[in-house]
């Protein structure tokens, strides 16, 4: 399990697999945001792909451009697509991750796992008086890549999900902090 868990862990609603390597100017800031996620799908309690009902957390956003925003969390900065509206923003990414512990009797067929990502959202507010929050969504679809065999790991003591294909996700509401 805790290999699994090392290979794709992540389920952070800030998660994507979109890594950025561009530096905002500060003026360019529209602020930090705390984000409520609550859960409206899932793919289980239990098991590596369970997850939690509620998150909290903060992210920073960055006009980079009049096409990119950035999202950053203090630990991973995201790149998403903003809409010519200048207010609706979306993502897609994803990871691939073998879901064997490598403990498995020689031979065991391997349990790839593609996670496809997305988050999209609408700011609230206006520029001139400053984005007041913002409300979108952030999805995890969990599905077995071909020739993979995955069927074992879906029963026993330790399930990694409920069943495969499935998809979590949460819906975000964001409030702009003060400081």
């Amino acid at each position: 399990m805790a290999a699994r868990v090392l290979l794709l862990a992540a389920c952070a609603p800030c998660a994507l697999a979109l890594c950025a390597c561009a530096q905002a100017d500060p003026a360019d800031s529209l602020g930090r945001f705390e984000v409520k996620a609550a859960r409206t799908q899932s793919c289980g309690d239990s098991g590596l792909l369970g997850s939690l009902e509620q998150q909290t957390y903060v992210v920073a956003l960055r006009r980079i451009s009049s096409k990119v925003l950035e999202w950053e969390t203090g630990s991973t900065a995201l790149m998403l697509s903003l809409d010519p509206d200048g207010v609706t923003f979306t993502g897609v990414g994803g990871t691939e991750a073998n879901m064997r512990t490598g403990k498995e009797p020689e031979g065991t067929p391997p349990c790839m796992i593609q996670r496809t990502d997305a988050l999209d959202g609408t700011l609230a507010g206006t520029a001139s008086a400053g984005y007041s929050g913002f409300e979108g969504t952030v999805s995890y679809a969990y599905a077995p890549t071909d020739g993979s065999s995955c069927g074992d790991l879906l029963t026993g003591s330790d399930p990694i999900a409920d069943a495969l294909p499935c998809t979590l996700e949460y819906e975000l509401v964001g409030t702009r902090l003060t400081k």
